[in-house]
């Protein structure tokens, strides 16, 4: 609260330190509390990453779609009840550049689904003889608009999702309690 004892006009002979203090500290306080913001919101300090041209979380029947479409391709690639799932909207440049390291062709809207399970990559170009890829962690790179699979891979890390994005819970029916 302001108290006229420490008005300037009021009182010429007075310091008015404290007042300047109170001041100074407002704004010291504020400046931190943009600066904070903004690394947790650009991406640093470990924080989750904002990304500019990422899709909205689904919600209604475009959610319904993209659990139904990480229920599949985890039952394609051997396991039909992940144990849990992510989903992260950024943009397909981020997520497989993140993810794999990888350049790609086009930078679109995306959601990008992490799940934990027990898969294999049944339908992997292998050399003959060798044996199809396994690993704890299904990724799914899924286009918001055709709700297509651009980009799927199969490791055993998961990859850093805060760097790729919000990462938010995705229930699926099988991992529901």
């Amino acid at each position: 609260m302001f108290k006229k004892a420490l008005h300037p006009a009021r009182f010429p002979g007075r310091p008015h330190s404290r007042f300047a203090l109170g001041v100074s500290t407002a704004v010291v306080v504020g400046v931190a509390s943009v600066l904070a913001f903004s690394e947790l919101a650009l991406g640093g300090g470990g924080g989750t990453r904002m990304v500019p041209g990422a899709p909205p979380i689904p919600t209604g029947s475009e959610l319904v779609a993209v659990q139904q479409i990480a229920l599949k391709a985890a039952a394609d690639n051997g396991d039909a009840k992940p144990t849990t799932a992510t989903l992260v909207p950024t943009t397909r440049g981020i997520a497989e550049e993140i993810d794999a390291g990888a350049s790609v062709n086009s930078d679109q809207p995306v959601y990008f689904v992490v799940l934990h399970g027990h898969f294999t990559a049944n339908g992997a170009s292998i050399p003959e003889g060798a044996s199809a890829p396994t690993g704890s962690v299904l990724t799914l790179t899924i286009d918001p608009n055709t709700n297509e699979i651009t980009d799927l891979g199969i490791e055993d890390s998961t990859p850093d999702v805060g760097e790729i994005g919000v990462p938010v819970t995705l229930t699926l029916p099988s991992t529901a309690q």
